[in-house]
């Protein structure tokens, strides 16, 4: 059965740079997040040389991290 004629609307896509998102809510209210992984082997690697560090700011701050910045440049 489509997930249209079940009535659950998925979202568009989202890009979120080292994967991809479809959010819907199921038939109970449920939010749901299917995503696929996307990145590159070259973003993987730069992503593994900065995750402690930023893994130690965010649990001093609470704040997102700017190790990995370059994720969110439009281009």
């Amino acid at each position: 059965m489509c997930c249209t004629h079940s009535g659950v609307l998925p979202s568009r896509p989202t890009e979120h740079t080292i994967f991809k998102s479809i959010y819907f809510f199921d038939p109970n209210g449920h939010r749901l997040e299917l995503a696929v992984d996307t990145a590159t082997p070259q973003m993987n690697a730069e992503l593994d040389k900065v995750k402690w560090d930023m893994l130690e700011e965010w649990s001093k701050t609470k704040q997102a991290p700017q190790h990995a910045a370059w994720m969110h440049e439009k281009h």
